[in-house]
């Protein structure tokens, strides 16, 4: 798998302006076809020979040509999904897009990559692709009155400037701290026109502005972990739903986010909280362009777009979930009814639920959880690639387990990555919890049980996101 941090040199640039590794890539393969080192089509066991070896991608002899197979999978499906049964250990999970996992990865991990150095910006130019840095291909020439310095071409005499100040067009420079104070204290949005005293245009362009130096500042320091030498790590995942109003009076249906984030237990310090949502995407090309390619045609697996909602599979969803809610005869909230709702998915994987309460955005698009899931833990397989071990402790949920062991599956057989389920006692108040923290330490003291102590410990400082 190539470096998510270097510029991937590999794939094409499509019209959409989202990396493109062909539209038939997959045509005639059993399985989706690795893509830049990305296979995850294996058998999620940890405990079973198959685990790590993937299926096959060419079909496989049926009947008494059984013995000259090339692997012990059974590649089988509804018409909307696709899965691999493990003849092994009868473990069956779902097959996903490889290309859609990989694009995920690029877009979470986009920030980290170095920003390109300003050239000429004359298309006619040869210095268009040469850097100012290049020797004795700029002359430096002097400074604007704002202070930033301009630069001639040797070639072409184009004179441009670059700008030293990130806030040099900005007429309110000052407000943006106390926005910032806003922002991270969830006042409400009106109340931060009011007390910063700009309209909510200032605000919503300031509120890029911040992101944008967020994202700068945490760049320049993660860039150097895959570098780092860390001993050990000790991760704790979550995922959240987010609720966006509507915007449009007409439909008042809400967007539903979800969020992925793993945080580090010893110091708080949050390795990326993802959430499913693609602003670069422009759905009207989206679905021009998979229309043309009859992506829709195709088992969800092997489309070009599998990462993303598209109309008509949003619709398909709404459909059966009509279904399914007409068969339902009361609201039942227990244990035994959660585990069956998720057994009875298409995809075990992918807790994406639409309602009639609910809606795609209006602008960008939304992508599948599953692969969000997927994209976050291979994000972290480059970002944490310098940590000698590494230990995850998350919900009990077949979409994290299986994206985190897709990624990590390697780490998992060299004893370099472990991964724990745990379950939080939401009914309890804090005081209760710190009781009964304080009850089991000095119960496995009494007992001398030293190592299940310090995994109590360790599992007991689990950041809730």
């Amino acid at each position: 798998m190539k470096n998510l941090f270097s510029a991937v040199q590999c794939p094409k640039v499509n019209h959409l302006g989202a990396l493109f590794y062909g539209e038939t890539s997959n045509q005639g393969t059993r399985i989706p076809v690795e893509c830049d080192g990305i296979q995850v089509n294996f058998c999620k066991n940890p405990v079973c020979s198959n685990f790590g070896r993937p299926a096959s991608e060419a079909r496989q002899p049926l009947g008494a040509q059984k013995e000259v197979r090339e692997d012990t999978y059974i590649v089988s499906g509804p018409k909307r999904g696709l899965f691999i049964k493990c003849l092994r250990c009868n473990d069956t999970p779902p097959v996903k897009s490889n290309l859609a996992i990989r694009e995920e990865a690029e877009r979470l991990s986009e920030y980290l990559l170095h920003q390109t150095e300003p050239t000429c910006p004359s298309d006619s130019c040869d210095n268009r692709i040469v850097g100012i840095s290049t020797p004795k291909a700029y002359y430096s020439f002097g400074k604007t009155k704002a202070g930033s310095q301009r630069y001639r071409c040797r070639l072409c005499n184009t004179t441009f400037a670059i700008s030293e100040r990130s806030t040099l067009r900005q007429r309110l420079p000052e407000a943006n701290a106390v926005v910032f104070k806003l922002l991270i204290n969830k006042v409400a949005m009106k109340r931060m026109c009011e007390v910063a005293n700009i309209n909510i245009g200032t605000l919503y362009r300031k509120i890029d502005f911040i992101h944008k130096r967020c994202l700068e500042f945490a760049a320049s320091y993660e860039r150097k972990l895959p570098r780092m030498d860390i001993p050990r790590l000790y991760l704790s995942v979550d995922r959240q739903e987010y609720m966006i109003n509507w915007g449009n009076a007409g439909d008042k249906r809400n967007t539903v986010l979800m969020a992925l984030g793993t945080a580090d237990n010893k110091t708080s310090y949050v390795f990326g909280i993802h959430v499913n949502y693609d602003a670069s995407l422009d759905v009207d090309q989206v679905e021009a362009d998979a229309k043309r390619l009859e992506d829709t045609l195709l088992r969800p697996p092997f489309r070009r777009y599998a990462r993303v909602w598209l109309k008509e599979d949003y619709q398909d969803a709404l459909n059966r979930s009509q279904e399914r809610k007409s068969k339902k005869k009361r609201l039942r909230d227990s244990i035994e009814d959660s585990y069956a709702e998720t057994i009875n998915r298409e995809d075990v994987e992918d807790p994406d639920v639409q309602t009639t309460e609910t809606s795609l955005p209006g602008k960008g698009m939304l992508v599948h959880s599953d692969y969000t899931l997927y994209g976050h833990f291979f994000f972290l397989k480059e970002l944490l690639s310098g940590v000698e071990k590494i230990r995850f402790y998350m919900d009990q949920e077949s979409g994290i387990r299986a994206a985190c062991l897709s990624a990590f599956w390697v780490d998992v057989l060299q004893k370099r990555c472990d991964a724990f389920y745990v379950r939080i006692r939401k009914d309890m108040t804090i005081n209760q919890k710190r009781r009964l923290k304080a009850a089991s330490i000095r119960d496995l003291l009494i007992s001398g049980h030293q190592a299940e102590l310090m995994k109590m410990l360790l599992i007991s400082s689990c950041v809730t996101l």
